[in-house]
């Protein structure tokens, strides 16, 4: 099953790639599904290691941009990101528990 990252980035650094970074993100050999909440955040499903993914970043962006790849691990995040974006994680993220956890924090 494909795990979840969060891809974080200067947002600011990186506005000289701006109009380059999504399709790279989105046509990564990595990614299998993703969204970007907002400049500086991008959350994959990917079935590739973190340090893969960093690797592809940064051979992209060079070492101009700092970057931050995490696994996001079903129990153990909490958020505040728009409800796009909380859509999208229970969508390609553990459904069961996304829209549990996401129900109790609505109500």
């Amino acid at each position: 099953m494909p795990s979840m990252f969060a891809i974080s980035y200067d947002a600011a650094a990186a506005s000289a790639y701006e109009d380059k970074l999504i399709p790279f993100v989105s046509n990564m050999r990595h990614t299998i599904e993703w969204t970007r909440p907002y400049s500086g955040l991008f959350i994959i499903t990917s079935e590739s290691e973190a340090r893969d993914i960093l690797d592809a970043l940064m051979d992209f962006l060079g070492n101009a941009v700092s970057l931050l790849v995490s696994e996001i691990e079903v129990g153990a995040i909490y958020t505040f990101l728009p409800r796009p974006a909380i859509d999208w994680i229970i969508e390609h993220g553990d459904p069961d528990f996304w829209k549990k956890a996401v129900r109790e924090e609505l109500e």
